[in-house]
């Protein structure tokens, strides 16, 4: 039995649909159907019935869930521990990011082996970053929104991007060079979960136009919001560096106008001073991404 099946089998019964899962853990649904399986083949009972129009919990499958998410949690301790221990004998740095940058800390893992880049975030709102770094339980913050003035404030821009609108194959707007935010205002909006950054940058844009989006469907990440619109559900606006970044899907995503762009920013506390490892880090942002003061 391998902990990862668990952890999405604990998913799957709280979404109940099989294209949200698979959507937050980056695998496809076939690959999670087929661990749902072993996992019955092990249990020796379904744990899901399956329809073709809905997924429910089975009785077998209400009586693992609570043992499921001891054992999930167990190991997830565990590992917590271990990561604990390790930080005492290897060097750490610790992000909190709203923004995708994996990239970047995959391209300084491989220059600083010695190093180990760690992403802990509690939500991707600013407020619950800030809350972070004025805790002291992460180096930097990393967020699309300008955190305002702060005496106590480091920031350097380390990228800019800008949001586009998503719209499924054959969509009457797919073929436009750029599309007015105004001309989405009837159509069904598939937006991330409520008071999420994701959500609230698509209710932001959508009021500035003058209308409220009408939110049919509300996923956790990308990969789930770019499927549901390839599925025809409704259209969407995401950050032009996450579509890039995405699983080729069939959906087309056009700039928005007027143009929605927003500045990366990576923040620190000047009060902290930077260990020996956060000040390598922030040298090697600087040095490739053309990281200026805002």
């Amino acid at each position: 039995m391998q902990i990862d099946h668990l952890d999405e089998f604990i998913d799957l019964a709280r979404t109940l649909s099989y294209a949200e899962t698979a959507g937050r853990f980056l695998i496809s649904e076939s690959s999670l159907s087929r661990h749902i399986q072993a996992l019955e083949r092990e249990l020796g009972a379904e744990v899901f019935e399956r329809t073709a129009r809905r997924v429910r919990l089975t009785a077998a499958g209400e009586a693992v869930l609570p043992y499921a998410r001891t054992m999930v949690s167990t190991w997830q301790d565990c590992r917590r521990q271990v990561s604990h221990d390790l930080r005492q004998t290897r060097q750490t740095v610790v992000l909190a990011s709203s923004y995708y940058v994996n990239d970047l800390v995959a391209r300084f893992s491989v220059a600083h082996q010695e190093i180990v880049v760690q992403q802990e975030q509690r939500g991707d709102a600013t407020a619950q970053l800030r809350e972070q770094l004025d805790a002291g339980e992460c180096h930097f913050m990393i967020t699309i929104d300008d955190p305002g003035p702060a005496a106590d404030l480091e920031q350097v821009v380390i990228a800019e991007d800008r949001y586009e609108a998503v719209l499924p194959d054959g969509h009457r707007l797919a073929g436009a060079g750029q599309v007015a935010v105004a001309d989405l205002e009837n159509e069904p909006f598939i937006s991330f979960r409520t008071g999420s950054q994701g959500d609230l940058a698509i209710r932001r844009i959508c009021r500035a136009a003058g209308f409220e989006p009408g939110i049919l469907f509300s996923a956790d990440v990308g990969t789930t919001v770019a499927q549901f619109v390839h599925e025809g559900l409704g259209v969407s606006i995401l950050q032009a560096g996450t579509l890039a970044k995405l699983p080729a899907a069939h959906v087309v995503h056009v700039p928005l106008h007027p143009a929605q762009t927003f500045r990366v920013r990576m923040c620190w506390r000047r009060s902290m001073p930077l260990t020996p490892a956060a000040r390598t880090f922030l040298e090697f942002v600087r040095a490739h991404t053309g990281a200026a003061n805002p």
